[in-house]
């Protein structure tokens, strides 16, 4: 039994029949009997056995579950200064191919063998160990008007759906950061948090029409937030003209990113946490209490039910405190590019 992805909450009564979704693997079962016996053999010789066995770490430790006794199977492994995972969309031809020739680290990578663009720029750069401007920047940046913003969704995901026209784990946004940068260089913050167990969605985009105005580009960090935007739209119908103009007015600083610029240290991710600290250095989120969406969304989820007010007044603040550490990584990112 599963939960029905398709599923639409009503808003007034979970219907359980068509929520979860029934598999029959009485099949898959019967073609399993045949092992089942062996397999347990083999288990109780290695319970029994006074050593471990002796098998290498490899992909094998994560598949189907990340096993427990990695760290402790891995505590000799020797790794290799930019490993081959750090070369971006490297498929599993390609893989195959170098681990077969037992090349493990990016230097070792022949100049004749077949890479992508964007993989021999990261195979250049490891080699020189120094940063290379591959794009356009400031062609890029131009697009940008003033005055600009920096925004940032945080959002939770219920498996039970709890909102009207909602399906298990669809993202809800319930707090937004927005940074806004003036001509004289002045920089505004505000945010706002929904702190109610109720649906968040109508008062995000109330208070976020008024936070963004109407002039601008609104810089994001990938395309999530426009996501979230287009779900806003269909949750709030009467509204999505002026959900829509916003979404016209964003603009992606992870494409100018990963389409201009790369660093060793970038380690293979465009993601802001891998590519701030090398960009801008000293900010960071090491600081924070909460410093990841996932944790965010867990640490939300938790204050709600929380009967302890000091509790979860402390989470809301900590949840400010990390979306805004969000925008203001864009609004110090953006400087940083401009300098190239």
């Amino acid at each position: 039994m599963t939960l029905d992805r398709s599923y639409v909450f009503d808003g007034k009564q979970l219907d359980l029949n068509k929520l979860f979704k029934l598999h029959d693997v009485l099949e898959q079962c019967e073609d399993l009997l045949d092992s089942v016996s062996g397999d347990a053999r083999e288990m109780q010789a290695l319970v029994s056995a006074g050593k471990p066995p002796n098998v290498q770490t490899g992909d094998h430790c994560f598949t189907p579950y990340d096993c427990p006794y990695h760290e402790h199977c891995s505590r000799d492994d020797v790794y290799p200064d930019h490993g081959i995972d750090e070369l971006p969309s490297l498929r599993s031809a390609r893989r195959a191919q170098l681990n077969k020739a037992g090349i493990e680290e990016i230097r070792d990578i022949p100049d004749d063998f077949p890479l992508t663009n964007l993989q021999k720029i990261v195979h250049q750069t490891v080699l020189n160990q120094d940063s290379v401007v591959h794009g356009e920047i400031s062609v890029m940046l131009a697009e940008i008007k003033s005055p600009v913003r920096y925004l940032d969704f945080e959002t939770f995901a219920p498996p039970i759906p709890r909102f009207v026209g909602t399906s298990p784990y669809d993202a809800v946004p319930f707090l937004f950061s927005v940074h806004t940068e003036h001509e004289r260089d002045e920089i505004m913050h505000v945010d706002y948090l929904h702190e109610h167990d109720d649906d968040p969605r109508p008062h995000i985009v109330a208070q976020l029409i008024e936070a963004v105005g109407d002039e601008g580009s609104i810089c994001t960090y990938s395309n999530y937030e426009r996501t979230v935007l287009n779900s806003l739209a269909e949750a709030v119908p009467e509204r999505a003209e002026e959900i829509a103009a916003i979404s016209s007015r964003l603009f992606d600083l992870h494409r100018v990113v990963k389409n201009s610029i790369y660093h060793p240290e970038f380690r293979g991710s465009f993601s802001i946490k891998s590519v701030l600290p090398v960009l801008v250095p000293g900010l960071g989120y090491e600081d924070l209490e909460i410093a990841d969406g996932q944790s965010a969304s867990v640490h939300y989820m938790q204050a709600l039910k929380t009967n302890d007010n000091g509790d979860r007044e402390q989470t809301f603040e900590n949840l400010r405190a990390y979306c805004e550490r969000d925008t203001l990584a864009m609004v110090r990112l953006l400087e940083a590019l401009k300098k190239f």
